[in-house]
């Protein structure tokens, strides 16, 4: 996809299959965040209005690209940020139970380990290969469960977990959902209507092509009302007409959980790479991404390397090689650039990655495994 590469000179004269790791920034959001860091050596006073307003800019774009209403979006600086302040959130009781894939990325599991404190239970339930995790629920005893936690896409075989069908579960059942969308939002649609969930936590560097240190969560507004606000500052708040009175009332809606300036130039280039995609066309782009990786996918299978994860497409394809870790330092010599663990790589492929670049790949991937 030209248009997309265009905007992306960092991955110019090497084949770049890791967006699932960090994305690199779009020229336009480097040139905006450039912008406001020169605007930044002025007092803020000067620029405030300005600057908050490119924070709001920031919010409906992130909200309108999931599906969500402004008020339902708060700002963090990354995926686990955004998980821990979920976790601080929700009002727990001794006895509560929580629920998640036992091969979720450390945020996702840690963040709810570290609740034990309150007497909160985590359960890792062990995926099954080909059992999809809302059947795997299905057959769980879910009396106390208070929230499951799943990412959207699996960081480390790129399956994609069926959100509808777990949303109603858990509903069913008076639990919350959580979703970790990190390897999806920039990736394949998110709708958090549809999905149903009560929360959901991303970053914007991988493939939203947006700087380190930005995130967002969405809290379903439904739920606000029932959380409390862990961390306290003057933005958690309405306006206060006289700042030493003594009585406050929290901020309408998700604001109530940022409670300080963000980082307003790095959420400014997150706005403009959210816009810049848009302006490319979101469906262009996911069906791109669809395209490329069943293409990879039929061509692994061939090598024999089958995927590991099969049905819906994520952009992340991962498999398994006895050999991995030697085939990962020898693509990475050739400047192809995947991820390596255990005994697998792992691929993933946004649409800027060219046909070319793709046929380079496995030509390379075919010497090394022959």
């Amino acid at each position: 996809m030209k248009e997309l590469r265009d905007l992306l000179p960092g991955i110019q004269n090497r084949i770049y299959l890791n967006y699932a790791r960090t994305g690199p920034l779009l020229e336009p959001a480097a040139r905006k965040i450039q912008s406001l860091i020169e605007e930044g050596m002025e007092p803020f006073e000067f620029h405030r209005d300005a600057w908050i307003g490119h924070v709001e800019h920031a919010r409906k774009s992130v909200a309108e690209l999931i599906g969500a209403s402004t008020d339902e979006i708060a700002f963090t600086n990354s995926t686990s940020s955004g998980l821990s302040l979920i976790a601080g959130a929700v009002r727990w009781k001794s006895g509560d139970r929580i629920l998640y894939p036992s091969d979720e990325y450390p945020s996702n599991r840690f963040v709810w380990d570290n609740l034990e404190e309150k007497g909160v239970i985590t359960e890792a339930i062990e995926p099954e290969r080909g059992v999809p995790f809302s059947k795997q629920l299905e057959e769980c005893d879910l009396s106390n469960v208070r929230l499951v936690a799943v990412s959207a896409v699996s960081f480390w075989d790129g399956r994609r977990h069926d959100i509808e069908r777990i949303a109603k579960l858990c509903h069913d059942n008076d639990a919350l959902l959580s979703v970790d969308a990190i390897q999806a939002a920039g990736a394949i649609p998110i709708d958090v209507k549809s999905w149903d969930c009560d929360f959901l936590a991303s970053g914007g560097q991988k493939w939203l092509f947006g700087p380190v240190g930005t995130g967002f969560v969405y809290f379903k507004r439904r739920v606000i009302p029932e959380l409390s606000v862990p961390q306290m500052g003057w933005g958690c708040i309405k306006p206060l007409p006289d700042l030493l009175a003594r009585e406050y009332e929290f901020a309408d809606g998700a604001k109530r959980f940022e409670p300080g300036y963000v980082d307003i130039p790095a959420f400014a280039g997150l706005a403009t790479s959210i816009e810049s995609m848009k302006k490319i066309g979101w469906k262009k782009i996911y069906d791109r991404i669809a395209l490329l990786v069943e293409k990879a996918q039929k061509e692994l299978t061939k090598l024999g390397c089958p995927p590991i994860a099969h049905g819906d497409h994520s952009g992340i394809i991962a498999f398994e090689h006895a050999n991995a870790e030697a085939i990962h330092k020898k693509l990475m010599e050739r400047r192809i650039y995947t991820t390596h663990r255990s005994n697998r790589i792992r691929i993933s492929l946004h649409a800027s990655v060219s046909d070319e670049e793709l046929t380079l790949f496995f030509d390379a991937l075919r010497t090394l495994i022959s």
